[in-house]
């Protein structure tokens, strides 16, 4: 499936393993503000390796406290990792710069988030 690209009977855009799982995380994150439905990658404690969906909510909470950044919602068209993971960056910077991520969220949740969805449908 990695480099395949299948066109839409309707509408002939292409649809590639890159394109669905992008759109993935993107609804997930949606989900998340909606339904308090925690993420891929997430629930997993680095630590101690047990569930504890209550820090991947906490962690959720600072990252997307209401909803889908403006810079990341934009790209919901594209639906492409390079434009998901720059529009990242800078909501991660914003943040950084607003010290909400201080002490809040888990080392590794960002990296282990977007892995989840990154290579999901490579496998």
């Amino acid at each position: 499936m990695k480099d395949v690209a299948i066109a839409c009977v309707q509408c002939g855009a292409y649809c590639t393993a890159d394109n669905v799982s992008a759109k993935r995380f993107l609804t997930d994150i949606d989900r998340w503000v909606t339904q308090r439905r925690v993420m891929m990658g997430m629930a997993l404690d680095e630590k101690s390796g047990v569930i504890a969906v209550a820090k991947a909510q906490q962690d959720l909470m600072t990252l997307f406290p209401s909803g889908l950044p403006n810079n990341i919602s934009t790209l919901a068209a594209a639906c492409t990792w390079e434009g998901v993971e720059d529009a990242m960056k800078t909501h991660l910077e914003g943040l950084k710069k607003l010290r909400a991520l201080q002490n809040q969220v888990r080392k590794s949740t960002i990296p282990k988030m977007v892995r989840a969805y990154r290579k999901f449908l490579y496998l």
